[in-house]
Order: C-alpha cells, then sequence, then structure tokens
C-alpha cells in the first residue's frame, strides 16, 4: 500500500501481508526500511544489464522514498552538494548529477533544499559529506501531518555524512528540529559529531512528537549520542556508537527522559563511555510505555566514575517512569572498569520505577 504514512509500532508481533509491499502491525501499515540494508541487486547475465541496473535501482529505490513518505502530490527534491548551482527548473539529472535532466529540482546546500518543503515532501540528499545543519526550525518552521509525514533521507546506496559545527557548547547539533512538530522521518544518514562542541547533540525535544529515526549513525559527539524527551519516537535500526569521553561526564548512546510510546528496536550500541541506553526522567515529567527491544547493546560504561548498566530504567522523585518493556536484547561486556560492579553491566531497573516487564534477554560477560 504505496504512499499510506507510517504509524508508530507498538505490536510485540509482525507479519508480513502477502497483498502489500508494507508491513502490517494490526491494522496499521508500516512502510519497510529503505536502504543499503533492504536492497537487493538482480543478478544481470550480462554486463551490460549489471551496468544498466546499477544505474536504475538506485532510480527505483529513490521513487519508492516518495511513495512511501507521502501523498501522491508530494514533491521530492535533491541535495547534492557537488552542483556548482543549483537546478531549479526539474532539470536535475540522478545519474549524470548535473543539470541536463528532467528529475526534478537540487540544490547544492541543505538550506536551499529544505525552505520550499511542505508537509508530505521528501528531501533527498545525496552521497557526500554536509558540514551545514539542517535547521526545520527557520527562517520558516516546517512540520509534518499525521497522513502527510516529511522524509529526509540519504539516497540509497550512498554515504550520506553530516559533520556540522556548533558556534558554542550545547547547541543544536546536526539537526535542528525541536519544539511542537512531528511526523518526520530521517532515515540512512550518518552524523557524524568529530567537529561539534561539547555537550552538543540530536535533541528531540520540547514538544516534538512522532519522530522515526531508521539506518541512523550517530558518532563522535562529545556528548550522549541521542537525546530523547518526546513521545511516539521510534528508533529503529540504527548504529549509535564512540561518543567522547570528556573525564567526568556520563555520555550515553541512547538518553531517553521523558514522552509516551517511545520504541528503541534493532540498534547496534556500543563504545560510548556513560552507558548503552538509559532511561531516566530526572526533574521532568512521567517516562511511561517505553519499548526497548532485539538491541545489542556492549562495549558500554568505560568511564570509571559511570555506575549504570548496559540498559538503565531509573525513576526521580518527581514523576513516574511505568510500563517499561525490555526483551530480546543482548547485552554484554558493559562496565568492565567500573570500580563498583555490582551497578553495571547487564539491566537494571530501580528507585520505584513501576510496571516493568524483561524477558527474553540475552547478558554475558559482565564485569563481576
Amino acid at each position: 500500500m504505496l504512499g499510506t504514512n507510517p504509524a508508530p509500532v507498538h505490536a510485540t508481533m509482525v507479519r508480513h501481508d502477502p497483498r502489500s509491499p508494507t508491513y502490517r502491525h494490526g491494522g496499521i501499515v508500516v512502510p519497510p526500511r529503505l536502504g543499503n540494508r533492504d536492497a537487493t541487486p538482480c543478478r544481470g547475465r550480462t554486463s551490460g544489464l549489471r551496468a544498466a541496473l546499477r544505474t536504475i535501482v538506485p532510480m527505483l529505490l529513490a521513487v519508492c522514498i516518495l511513495a512511501v513518505a507521502g501523498v501522491a502530490s508530494a514533491t521530492a527534491r535533491y541535495a547534492d552538494n557537488t552542483l556548482p548551482s543549483d537546478c531549479t527548473s526539474s532539470n536535475y539529472d540522478i545519474s549524470s548529477r548535473t543539470c541536463t535532466g528532467t528529475d526534478g529540482n537540487a540544490y547544492n546546500t541543505l538550506a536551499e533544499v529544505i525552505a520550499p518543503t511542505v508537509a508530505g515532501d521528501t528531501i533527498i540528499i545525496r552521497g557526500g559529506v554536509w558540514n551545514d545543519r539542517m535547521d526545520f526550525q527557520a527562517p520558516v518552521s516546517k512540520i509534518g501531518t499525521a497522513d502527510a509525514w516529511i522524509t529526509v533521507a540519504g539516497y540509497p546506496g550512498e554515504t550520506v555524512t553530516i559533520r556540522s559545527t556548533s558556534s558554542s557548547a550545547n547547541g543544536y547539533g546536526p539537526i535542528k528540529a525541536r519544539g511542537s512538530r512531528g511526523y518526520f522521518i530521517f532515515e540512512n544518514l550518518i552524523l557524524d559529531g568529530i567537529n561539534e562542541t561539547d555537550n552538543t547533540k540530536w535533541q528531540i525535544r520540547d514538544g516534538n512528537h512522532h519522530f522515526i529515526l531508521r539506518n541512523i549513525e550517530i558518532e563522535n559527539f562529545k556528548s550522549s549520542g541521542l537525546f530523547i524527551a518526546a513521545s511516539d519516537v521510534q528508533v529503529v535500526h540504527c548504529r549509535i556508537h564512540d561518543q567522547v569521553d570528556l573525564g567526568t561526564t556520563r555520555h550515553y548512546g541512547i538518553y531517553v527522559h521523558d514522552g509516551d510510546n517511545n520504541l528503541i528496536d534493532g540498534n547496534e550500541i556500543y563504545n560510548n563511555p556513560g552507558g548503552g541506553i538509559t532511561a531516566y526522567n530526572g526533574s521532568g515529567p512521567s517516562l511511561t510505555n517505553l519499548i526497548i527491544r532485539n538491541n545489542k547493546v556492549y562495549l558500554n560504561n568505560s568511564l570509571s566514575s559511570s555506575q549504570v548498566s548496559g540498559i538503565d530504567v531509573y525513576q526521580s522523585s518527581s514523576a513516574p517512569v511505568t510500563g517499561t518493556q525490555i526483551y530480546n536484547n543482548i547485552i554484554y561486556q558493559n562496565g568492565e572498569n567500573q570500580p563498583d560492579p555490582g551497578h553495571s553491566g547487564g539491566i537494571r531497573i530501580a528507585n520505584g520505577t513501576s510496571g516493568s516487564k524483561v524477558w527474553n534477554n540475552t547478558i554475558y560477560s559482565i564485569a563481576a
């Protein structure tokens, strides 16, 4: 059922519907993931056919991104930083990456490709290293709707690295999309914090809702890799690793602070100095119905002063943490440098959390 927008996925079991290329969770239609992991190239019998397929398959996948992301009237625009000037007469050529074709409009900065975006549109970013930030707050606010999500996707088969630089500590990081905005899909991107300032990271917060992060790699930030204080956020099949150790501050792979109905599913989280996945609401509002499943969490908690587990769920005194489900995760070799191994390594649920369910996890080779 191409053209149907995604919705939050919280059913435990998934079945494939042979009538449709999508997957169904009850009555909810969820698009399949796109990109390198799911694209299965055909094998041609001649070198000419193989060459043709190398051109045609990525083009078809790009069309699929648009079909999955929004309604029939949605527009796909390209970002291509190899262009000397923008292609604004629908004259972009996907194959040659020049303004000599008929494949739509393309822009050589992220700001320019974001500017005309409206609900239902798709931004397809071509391979390369981008040193600018994606800003969906200014100069014009961008917001999707329940039936017209905004999609930002790396071009299938290419490596797209966003390597922004903030002007001061505690900045916005590579994606600025906070506030009361939602219905965004981000996929097939690498977010590299090597040039970022201290404590700057992607933060989904301040009223954000309905974000899907899919096949995203987050690395080298001098902070936690991802901070979530929002509802209906899905982090699916991402790699979050090698955040930078500043010596005293816990930097987690994923820090879920508050919100309802969030999903952390099928991710690989490793080499983060302060912990793997932490759910703790501090002095903030409640954290309810968080699902953590099918993740591989390993080699985190190298900071000797940090006493958290591979997966840590902890409640503050000001608001409840309820209904957390943790299952089908693999957790190993976390906290090996901890001074008190009783507080590190596997899964910890503590300090008054309620309604938590933990089952079918594999935990081994922890600090002891």
